[in-house]
């Protein structure tokens, strides 16, 4: 099995510029808490397990002065991206995800996997994460207002 590719503290960090289009105050211990629940205790191989706790984990945490659901989307889809999956949400829906997200197991319907485009080569997170803020930009907008 392919070893999956995360985001790292400086990957959020960017992100949540990219989203606000300014530098956030942040709790830092918080924040790498936060950032940290894309792994998962053992193997760490079940992409969809750990994509829900760190999107659910995240948003609780709110570790970021501003955005925090919206920062939280879009690294849980990047994750989704870089392991070989695809949201299958519209931008029009795609705010209601939070609701959806209870317990476990809640991500499967609304996922498909998708043909590993990164091949042997190094993943990139930053084209990664470019591509939700386009594709997602109504549901960021809409996240950054309610956090």
């Amino acid at each position: 099995m392919k070893a999956l590719t995360y985001l790292t503290v400086q990957d959020i960090l960017w992100t949540n510029l990219r989203v606000t289009g300014n530098v956030q105050t942040y709790r830092f211990a918080d924040l790498e808490e936060a950032t940290y629940y894309q792994y998962a205790y053992g193997g760490s191989s079940d992409v969809l397990r750990q994509a829900e706790r760190f999107l659910t984990g995240f948003a609780a945490k709110a570790p970021l002065g501003k955005a925090n659901e919206a920062t939280a989307f879009v690294g849980f889809v990047a994750f989704l991206r870089l392991n070989s999956y695809d949201l299958n949400l519209g931008d029009d829906t795609a705010a209601g995800i939070f609701g959806k997200a209870k317990g476990t197991g809640w991500i499967s319907d609304l996922v498909s996997p998708v043909e590993d485009h990164h091949g042997e080569g190094k993943a990139n997170v930053r084209a990664a994460i470019t591509s939700v803020l386009n594709d997602y930009a109504g549901t960021i907008k809409s996240l950054s207002s309610n956090s």
